[in-house]
């Protein structure tokens, strides 16, 4: 092995600006930032946004850095849980989980990663919101799906045992009522019996409404065996025995009068019995007696078998598979048990049987599907050990390791995985050989080591007494170092006998390298000294940007300079950099002052805008007279010093914005009241073709009246309207030819088409236009409405419809001055 290229490899160019000293530039400019800052910059996409978001996550764990001010800054929750991430106390994520509504923890779980994801998963508790996730992991995240999947599974488990839970309720509830309602007979006290075992056993599952109810029933059902008892012992000459065959044999009797639906008549005196019939009487009581208490067997060892399966159903739930398999051979057992002295089994045990097997067998599969292929993964490192050996002793304890994992991921697996324990045993009887092989290799080994660290001590000696120190690499030079001290550690074990003086020798040539490097570390440290002497009277500089531009320049020659020992490295630079942060804070304080400038002279600026935009509420009457106050608000607004040029420029803007609006309201308003105008000479005009028709002259001259007395007419129709009133000839004319010709000209100014029943007129009158030429130009809007103005009368309606219709297409066109 040629441990020189492994020692040296091949020089690089040394470069100016390294990825490290690039990152501490990084980290020295965004730490200088405010809060603020750093925050915004932790949910941008960069190379420091891990640091930045590690530096915030410790000021969250110190105190220095509240929730609050997380929230107020940051936009989303996702980038605030990025930064919680990396706190070291969990109760910091946990209480701002908290706080967040569990509507939202899905689309959370589905933006994070790692712990956090597995965190809020555990936190949703709505199959639907699961699944919804489980959909969005599906084919990202395979480990978070089967936690997923796994807490789907749960919850469908607790709701079907729980609506089991409440079936089975309902049952026993129904089966109290039918036995509440049915007659005393042969088998009414066990089934009384049994239903109390029962109730005991749902007692907890009841309302309190329910148990009341279950007491009552239980106490009328006691109230019939006791009155069975009372007509059993009425009987006359029978002995104590005979009274308690008495009693089966009322019961039966009872029975019997039930099916035949007979009454039984409760104070008629019992027959005396012969020595027949009471032999067969109490053979038949023996009888019974004997099918009670073989019952009463059975029902305990249902009763001992029900806890065995319950035991079983409850590891299984808590996840205790070994319990669960132990439980459930156990019930096997007592199963077995009671078939051979009773048959089969009844409905319930059965079913109650199936469901405890249904529970372990689903936590069985689920612990094997979760264990096999950790099971897999130990056969195959148990493989790896034994082609690719350890030392001996450490062989011996990774194997030890190993089994013991097999053993904990193996519990309660009922031989299950006896195919791979089989692979797995061979594989650790094949690493054992190996070590065994291993310990003669051993000593080979640390001749060969021996060998090559000799040969290491003589290269780095050839090294020192040859290598151009006055143009030494240093970089190279401490990784050759490194690389030296490195592979000496590498190359054990070594001989014991040679050991101590190998160890001496490669001591001493280490030495003399290292010599030659602390001697660089010393100039480094009193170059670096020397920027630290020369930055400290600038640090109160008065002029500020001249202490900034030195500052930097200082930053980079210490880029520049070579690092010295560690310590003193770490002292040097911490002194170093509390002089540059001094330099900084003094710059950032200037900024703040100037931001705060710049506020304020924004605020001003706002307060100005403010006062424009509240003209924009006022009247526009009144806004004719607010135009020097606007002027003087205009003035002021540019007259403002410190403000920023684009805050200016938007301000200003803003400002000319509202002028124009201004400006708009006024020309709306004077046109609106030009409308309003003319619409009052048409209705004029309508108003008075009404009175010529009708010949009332005292209206004529109320009209006449408003004319000359009105002001705000357009001033080329009054006349027009006035001098159309004072002709003394004011006759109808009954064509409205002339009138649907205006409405003609009107619409073809506006450019709309005219009525069906008009388009022959409108095509004679386009035709006399293009013939006349220029002499057939069209009247302007004013023209049009002077016309108008002065049409014959014509009948009201007609007029009312045609005005109606010319004032459509005329009010299309520019509104004239008038």
């Amino acid at each position: 092995m040629n441990l020189l290229a492994k020692l040296f490899g091949q020089k690089k160019n040394k470069t100016t600006n390294t990825p490290v000293s690039e990152a501490k530039t990084a980290v020295i400019q965004w730490q200088q930032q405010s809060i603020q800052e750093q925050l915004q910059l932790s949910s941008q996409s960069s190379a420091e946004q891990k640091n930045i978001r590690c530096h915030l996550a410790k000021l969250v764990d110190q105190q220095k850095l509240e929730l609050t001010t997380l929230e107020a800054t940051l936009t989303t929750r996702t980038d605030i849980l990025a930064i919680l991430s990396y706190c070291e106390s969990p109760d910091t994520t946990n209480s701002y989980l908290q706080s967040i509504d569990s509507g939202e923890y899905a689309d959370l779980c589905a933006a994070q990663s790692g712990p956090q994801r597995a965190l809020l998963i555990e936190l949703i508790n709505n199959e639907g919101e699961l699944r919804k996730l489980e959909k969005q992991l599906r084919g990202h995240d395979k480990t978070h799906l089967r936690i997923v999947r796994d807490k789907i599974d749960l919850i469908k488990a607790e709701r079907q045992e729980q609506e089991q839970a409440e079936q089975e309720k309902n049952q026993f509830l129904n089966e109290v009522e039918a036995h509440t309602q049915r007659a005393f007979g042969a088998d009414f006290i066990a089934q009384f019996e049994r239903l109390k075992r029962k109730q005991t056993r749902l007692k907890t599952t009841l309302s309190e409404q329910e148990q009341q109810r279950v007491d009552e029933q239980f106490k009328h059902c006691q109230g019939i065996c006791e009155q069975a008892q009372l007509e059993a012992q009425q009987k006359q000459g029978a002995t104590d025995e005979e009274k308690k065959e008495a009693v089966d044999t009322a019961a039966n009797d009872a029975q019997t009068q039930e099916t035949n639906n007979t009454e039984t008549k409760e104070d008629a005196p019992a027959p005396s019995p012969t020595a027949e019939e009471l032999a067969l009487a109490k053979e038949k009581a023996e009888k019974a007696k004997a099918e009670k208490e073989q019952q009463k067997a059975k029902r305990a060892d249902e009763d001992k078998l029900l806890i065995s399966l319950r035991k079983a159903a409850s590891a299984a739930r808590n996840g205790q598979l070994k319990r669960a398999v132990a439980m459930r051979h156990q019930a096997e057992r007592e199963i077995e048990a009671l078939k051979e002295r009773f048959g089969d089994l009844s409905a319930y045990i059965q079913k109650q049987v199936d469901s405890s097997n249904e529970a372990v067998q689903k936590l069985a599969d689920w612990h094997s599907y979760a264990s096999l292929p950790k099971l897999e993964a130990l056969v195959e490192k148990i493989k790896k050990l034994a082609e690719s050996p350890l030392n001996a002793e450490a062989q011996a304890e990774k194997i030890k390791q190993l089994q013991d994992e097999w053993k904990l991921l193996s519990k309660g697996s009922d031989g299950q995985y006896q195919e791979l324990w089989e692979q797995f045993k061979g594989a650790a009887d094949k690493a054992y050989e190996v070590c065994k092989e291993h310990y003669d290799k051993l000593d080979q080994q640390r001749e060969n080591n021996a060998k090559a660290l000799k040969e290491l001590c003589q290269q780095l000696s050839d090294y020192h007494q040859q290598y151009n120190w006055d143009k030494a690499n240093w970089t190279d030079v401490e990784s050759l170092l490194n690389n030296a001290r490195r592979t000496e550690r590498e190359l054990r074990p070594l001989p014991r006998k040679l050991q101590k003086s190998l160890q001496e020798e490669t001591t001493s040539a280490l030495n003399a390298i290292e010599a030659k490097v602390q001697a660089w570390w010393q100039a480094n440290k009193e170059a670096k000294q020397q920027l630290i002497n020369s930055l400290k009277p600038v640090v109160e500089h008065p002029e500020l940007q001249h202490a900034v531009d030195i500052a930097i320049k200082l930053q980079k020659q210490w880029k520049d300079i070579g690092r010295c020992e560690r310590r003193e490295e770490q002292r040097l630079w911490k002194e170093f950099r509390q002089l540059c942060d001094s330099v900084f804070e003094r710059r950032n304080n200037a900024r703040d002052e100037q931001k705060a400038s710049e506020q304020q002279a924004k605020q001003q600026a706002e307060s100005i805008l403010e006062q424009a935009q509240n003209h924009l509420n006022l009247e526009a009457d009144e806004l004719n007279k607010k135009h020097t106050e606007l002027e003087e608000l205009q003035q002021q607004l540019h007259a403002i010093e410190g403000l920023d040029e684009r805050s200016s420029r938007q301000l200003i803007g803003k400002f000319d914005k509202v002028i124009s609006q201004i400006d708009n309201k006024l020309s709306k308003n004077k046109e609106n009241k030009q409308q309003q105008r003319w619409q009052r000479i048409f209705e004029l005009k309508l108003a008075a073709n009404d009175a010529a028709l009708s010949q009332d002259s005292s209206a004529l001259d109320a009209i006449k009246q408003q004319l000359s007395e009105e002001q705000n007419l357009p001033k080329s129709s009054q006349k027009s309207l006035q001098k159309w009133l004072n002709n003394s000839d004011l006759n109808q004319d009954s064509s409205d030819k002339a009138l649907r010709l205006l409405c003609i000209q009107a619409e073809v100014l506006a450019g709309i088409d005219s009525p069906e029943e008009d388009k022959s007129l409108r095509m004679e009158f386009q035709m006399q236009q293009l013939q006349q030429g220029s002499r057939g130009a069209l009247p302007d809007a004013e023209q049009l409405a002077n016309h108008w103005l002065t049409t014959p009368l014509l009948d009201q309606a007609q007029l009312n419809t045609l005005q109606e219709r010319f004032l459509g297409a005329w009010q299309n066109l520019a509104t004239p001055q008038g």
